[in-house]
Order: C-alpha cells, then sequence, then structure tokens
C-alpha cells in the first residue's frame, strides 16, 4: 500500500494563505504588534518572505508517485523569483495603505530571506541535493 502524500493543489493552500496572511498585514496603517526599535522589520521582512519561499518550494515538491519531479533548480528559483515578485506587488500595495510606505530597501530584504530559503531548502531538503 502506497503512504499518503498530499495532491498537488493542496500543497499550495499553505503558500497561498501565508501571501493572504502578508496581504492583511500589510493593509493595517501600522505593524501588529509595532516594534520601537529602529529598522526592526528588516529582519522581520527577511523571515517573513524565507518562509514565504519555503512554503512555495514545498508546493512545488512531488506529489504522488507518478507525478513528474521537478528539478530542484527550477523549483528553488521559481520559488525565490515568485516571493520577490510577491515582496514587489506588497511594497506597492503599501504604497497605497495610509500610515505605511513603500520602501526598495525592505523589497531588498523580501528577496535576501526568499534567497536564503531557497539555499536551504536545496541544502536540506530530504533527499539532498541533487
Amino acid at each position: 500500500m502506497e503512504p499518503f502524500t498530499v495532491p498537488t493543489w493542496l500543497r499550495w493552500i499553505p503558500a497561498t494563505t501565508y501571501a493572504g496572511l502578508i496581504f492583511v498585514a500589510s493593509s493595517l496603517p501600522q505593524p501588529v504588534p509595532y516594534i520601537p526599535i529602529p529598522q526592526i522589520d528588516k529582519p522581520i521582512h527577511t523571515v517573513e518572505y524565507a518562509i514565504l519561499c519555503l512554503l512555495i518550494c514545498w508546493a512545488q515538491s512531488a506529489g504522488r508517485s507518478g507525478e513528474p519531479v521537478r528539478p530542484i533548480r527550477k523549483v528553488i528559483l521559481f520559488s525565490i523569483i515568485a516571493s520577490s515578485l510577491y515582496g514587489v506587488s506588497d511594497e506597492v500595495h503599501q504604497y497605497f495603505v495610509p500610515g505605511r510606505n513603500s520602501d526598495v530597501v525592505d523589497w531588498t530584504f523580501d528577496t535576501i530571506g526568499a534567497s536564503l530559503a531557497g539555499f536551504l531548502w536545496y541544502r536540506w531538503k530530504p533527499g539532498g541535493p541533487e
């Protein structure tokens, strides 16, 4: 008997839900919880988009046996680009939210977080690198 695996379309639910949570958090006039430490948002952006990238990597991983397995480098590249582009859309969105600002540096940290996550996925994914 084959072990239970998650169908491909279900694997996207965590990533899309998390992206939705990022959108909702970005819609608030002030980040919750507010932390009065200068530049604290930079490591938060890094971790936030690293998680998004990992969820996208997982969503693209092989589901049921017989499904094609995508090359890990393509999975990682797509995940980093998708996370980074979502970071761009988030910064544009924040431009229109009263009390928030749009910052290229925030997007840079989004992309750094996604890239770090891609590296981690490559190094420590079950089965190891190709």
